[in-house]
C-alpha cells in the first residue's frame, strides 16, 4: 500500500515537522502498534493525523492553494454508533441521512469528476476490516466555486477503547510517559493528549467525565456478558443518564462517539484557521449545546427540583441533558483559543430551536467569547431558560414565540445578533447549527417556528458575509438539532 503525504505540509502542530513524506503500514507490527493512528484525511496536512491513502486520480489540495475548495464537510463513522431509545428522536439516522444527501449533492456539483451516470459513482472501495487497523476514506470535489469537500473519518475500535481508557481516565497531573494500557505513543495519540483533551478538560469537570465513562463502561460490560439479565430479561444496552427526565441516553459507544464528535470539530477548526478551507460544517452527533460543566446545568436542575421533591435524589445521578453529552461548540471554542495564537476572540451563534443553556452556562464567564441565541420560548418549553430578551456586549438571547415567521426571525437576527457580533469583532465564528426550527420539524410535523430551508440559507449567507468582513472568513458550523429527516436534509443542503 502507498501512503501519500504532502511534502509541503503546512501544519498547525510542531509534530508535523518530524513526519516523513511517505509512511508505510507494517502488517507484522503488534496489535497495539497497528492501532496507533487515529487515521483521517486532511487537506494540506494541517495536523499530525493527516496521512492519507488515496488513488492517483483524486485531486490533492496542497497548502499553497489556500481555500482551493471553499467548504469542508467533515464527519466520523463513530457518531452513528451512539445508540438511544427507539422512541428518542435523536437517532443515528440523522447523520447517516445527511451524509448520503451531501454525498449526492457533491456528485451533482462535480459531474466532471464523478461522471454523469449515477451508476458509475460507487461508494469508496471497501477493504477487509481489521479491528486493529484504523481506516479512513475521503471524497474530494473539483476545485470550483460552490464545491465542497466531504471527509468521512473512520477509527479502529481498539484505538477508541484505548483512548478512552488512557486519555479520559488519567488525571491531568499524571506524567505523559505513563501508559497503563500499553498504547504506542504515536503522533495521533500525542495530538489528542496535547491538543484535544485539554480543551475537553477545560470545559467539563473531571467528575462528570469520569461519571460518563463509568456509565458507558458498565454498559459495555453488560454487552460483553450477553445472555439474560435479572429475571430473565436481556442485558440493558442503553441507559437514561439525565437523572431528571427521560431525554438523554447512553450506550457502550456513547463516550467514544462524543469524543469523535469533538475531534471532528477540532479538525475543522485546524483546517479553517490554517487557511486550507474557508469554512467547515461538522456533521456530528450526539449534539452538545445543552451539556453544562457538570452535564445537567444548574438552572435546569433547580427547575426540576422545585417541581418535584423526589428529583433532589436523582440529581446525584445526572449525566447530560437534552440529548447532549459533551458540549461540542464550547470545546471547539476553547480549543481554538488554546491552540491557535491568532484566535483571541470567538463568537458562537446558536440558531437551534432550543436555548443552548449548557453553552451559556459554560461561556458566560469567558471574556473572550460572545454567545448569541435565537430560540423558541413559551411556558414549559424546554429548557425553560432565557425567556427574556437580553442584549449585552457578550451575550444575546432572543426568545421567539410559537409561529414566528421566517421574515420575523431574520429581522430579529439582523436587529440584535449581527450588530453585537460586529461590535465584538471575533477572530473565529462558530455556529450551533440546529435545524429543528423548520416548520415541519417535530413528531407531529408542525414545527414551533415557521422557518424553511431558504431561511437557513439566508442565515448562512449573513454569517458568511459577516465572517468575511470581521474574521477573514473563518466560520465553523456544528450540527445540533433537527429530527425530521426530510427537512433536515433540505436545510443541510441549503446551509
Amino acid at each position: 500500500e502507498e501512503w501519500h503525504a504532502d511534502t509541503t505540509r503546512r501544519s498547525c502542530s510542531p509534530l508535523a515537522a518530524s513526519m516523513e513524506s511517505k509512511e508505510r503500514s507494517d502488517s507484522a507490527a503488534s496489535d497495539e502498534s497497528s492501532a496507533t493512528l487515529l487515521h483521517s484525511v486532511s487537506s494540506g496536512e494541517f495536523s499530525p493525523l493527516g496521512v492519507r491513502r488515496m488513488s492517483s486520480s483524486q485531486p490533492v489540495l496542497r497548502s499553497g492553494e489556500r481555500g482551493a475548495v471553499r467548504t469542508l464537510v467533515i464527519t466520523h463513522e463513530q457518531c452513528t454508533r451512539h445508540t438511544t431509545h427507539k422512541f428518542c428522536p435523536e437517532q443515528p439516522a440523522r447523520v447517516i441521512t445527511l451524509v448520503k444527501a451531501l454525498r449526492k449533492l457533491q456528485m451533482d456539483l462535480s459531474p466532471r469528476l464523478y461522471g454523469d451516470d449515477d451508476s458509475a459513482v460507487a461508494a469508496p472501495q471497501k477493504r477487509k476490516r481489521d479491528h486493529l487497523e484504523p481506516q479512513a476514506h475521503s471524497r474530494d470535489t473539483e476545485e470550483h466555486e460552490g464545491a465542497f469537500r466531504l471527509l468521512e473519518l473512520v477509527t479502529s475500535d481498539s484505538l477508541l477503547a484505548a483512548l478512552e481508557a488512557q486519555l479520559l481516565a488519567q488525571p491531568a497531573s499524571q506524567s505523559i510517559d505513563a501508559n497503563p494500557v500499553g498504547l504506542v505513543r504515536s503522533d495521533s495519540v500525542l495530538y489528542l493528549e496535547a491538543r484535544v483533551l485539554p480543551a475537553v478538560a477545560a470545559v467539563h469537570s473531571p467528575q462528570y467525565i469520569q461519571k460518563l465513562r463509568d456509565t458507558c463502561r458498565g454498559l459495555c460490560a453488560s454487552r460483553r456478558r450477553g445472555g439474560r439479565g435479572r429475571r430473565g430479561r436481556p442485558p440493558r444496552l442503553i441507559k437514561n443518564i439525565s437523572g431528571l427526565n427521560q431525554d438523554t441516553y447512553a450506550s457502550h459507544n456513547s463516550l467514544s462517539a462524543a469524543l469523535c464528535a469533538v475531534l471532528v470539530a477540532c479538525r475543522a477548526i485546524d483546517a479553517v484557521v490554517c487557511g486550507d478551507h474557508a469554512n467547515a460544517f461538522c456533521c456530528i452527533r450526539p449534539p452538545g449545546h445543552h451539556a453544562g460543566v457538570e452535564g445537567t446545568t444548574e438552572i435546569t436542575r433547580n427547575l426540576f427540583v422545585a417541581d418535584d421533591s423526589d428529583a433532589a435524589e436523582k440529581v446525584v445521578d445526572r449525566c447530560g441533558q437534552g440529548f447532549c453529552l459533551l458540549n461540542n461548540v464550547a470545546i471547539a471554542a476553547k480549543y481554538a483559543l488554546l491552540q491557535h495564537g491568532e484566535i483571541r476572540r470567538v463568537a458562537i451563534v446558536d440558531w437551534d430551536l432550543h436555548h443552548g443553556n449548557g453553552t451559556e452556562e459554560i461561556v458566560r464567564s469567558w471574556p473572550e467569547v460572545c454567545y448569541a441565541s435565537l430560540h423558541g420560548c413559551e411556558p414549559l418549553f424546554y429548557p425553560g431558560t432565557a425567556s427574556q430578551l437580553e442584549v449585552t456586549e457578550r451575550l444575546v438571547n432572543v426568545p421567539l414565540a410559537r409561529g414566528t415567521t421566517a421574515s420575523e426571525y431574520l429581522e430579529a437576527f439582523d436587529t440584535h445578533v449581527l450588530p453585537t457580533l460586529r461590535r465584538f469583532g471575533p477572530d473565529l465564528l462558530l455556529i450551533s447549527c440546529g435545524f429543528d426550527g423548520h416548520m415541519l420539524d417535530g413528531t407531529d410535523k408542525r414545527g414551533f417556528l415557521g422557518l424553511d430551508s431558504a431561511a437557513f440559507g439566508a442565515l448562512t449567507a449573513r454569517l458568511t458575509a459577516l465572517a468575511a468582513d470581521v474574521c477573514q472568513g473563518r466560520l465553523v458550523s456544528l450540527l445540533e438539532g433537527g429530527y425530521n429527516l426530510g427537512p433536515l436534509e433540505e436545510c443541510a443542503e441549503a446551509h
